[in-house]
């Protein structure tokens, strides 16, 4: 199935601005990065349909967003492999056996596995022209995390040991506001859990221990008070960098 939004311009402007490398390897100095505009929900998706000429009225498109992402969900669940247009979803079971158990490993569940489709990686490239405007105006940033017990980039392991690259992450304060800085876990719903322990702790990576009873959904956040073009200087104020995305946390075995 194609993909045709049908609008009068098909060609999408969307701005990048420079922002510091922040991985080791980096051969040059800066990446780009899309100023991303406000995040949508259901909701809000339904509620541009006409801004792309589309006149499916906006409660119609929710009502059957809404059913269509049940009824994946489920039918996902039921042991379906899922190809829709923009992405494609199936079961994934992890571990490693020897060919004559009866279940899972020991603390192992089936997980998902999400792949963005050929189709809307095309239209993407065909259709997005990027305009590059300027250097970002750096408080910091955590541009890609490693879980180390699983090699992922989208999902963090409870009770292991994560990577976070950035920058302006070195975090650190004074005595007074020793309490407040560090690495945290933030759920949606603004429950926070301090990372364990730091074990390395740069201006550009830091490797903290995850709280081994992290649960859920988590925004990373790193509180500190230095300064993000200089790492020994202390601010009058903290400083909070947060992900862009809230991770999902595996039960501590992969």
């Amino acid at each position: 199935m194609a993909i045709d939004f049908n609008v009068n311009d098909t060609t999408h402007k969307v701005v990048v601005k420079f922002t510091p490398a922040f991985l080791p390897n980096a051969k040059k100095g800066f990446y780009i990065k899309p100023v991303f505009r406000t995040e949508l929900d259901i909701h809000g998706i339904a509620s541009k349909a006409s801004v792309y000429n589309i006149t499916v009225p906006p409660k119609v498109i929710e009502e059957g967003l809404e059913a269509g992402m049940e009824l994946i969900k489920y039918l996902t669940a039921d042991g379906f492999k899922i190809k829709l247009p923009l992405f494609a979803v199936n079961l994934r079971t992890p571990g490693e056996y020897s060919g004559i158990e009866t279940h899972l490993a020991d603390g192992l569940s089936p997980d998902v596995r999400m792949q963005v489709t050929n189709e809307f990686r095309n239209y993407i490239k065909e259709h997005v022209t990027l305009v590059i405007d300027g250097i970002e105006e750096n408080n910091g940033m955590i541009g890609l995390i490693r879980d180390e017990a699983a090699g992922s980039a989208d999902s963090i392991t409870a009770g292991d040991v994560l990577d976070i690259y950035g920058i302006g992450l070195k975090t650190d304060g004074t005595p007074e506001n020793a309490h407040l800085t560090g690495v945290w876990f933030v759920t949606p719903d603004g429950i926070r859990q301090r990372a364990k322990r730091i074990i390395t702790n740069h201006p550009k990576m830091l490797k903290v221990l995850i709280p081994a009873d992290l649960q859920g959904l988590n925004y990373i956040e790193v509180v500190t008070q230095t300064s993000v073009t200089n790492p020994t200087l202390f601010l009058k104020y903290l400083r909070t960098v947060r992900s862009e995305v809230a991770y999902r946390t595996n039960d501590g075995n992969v």
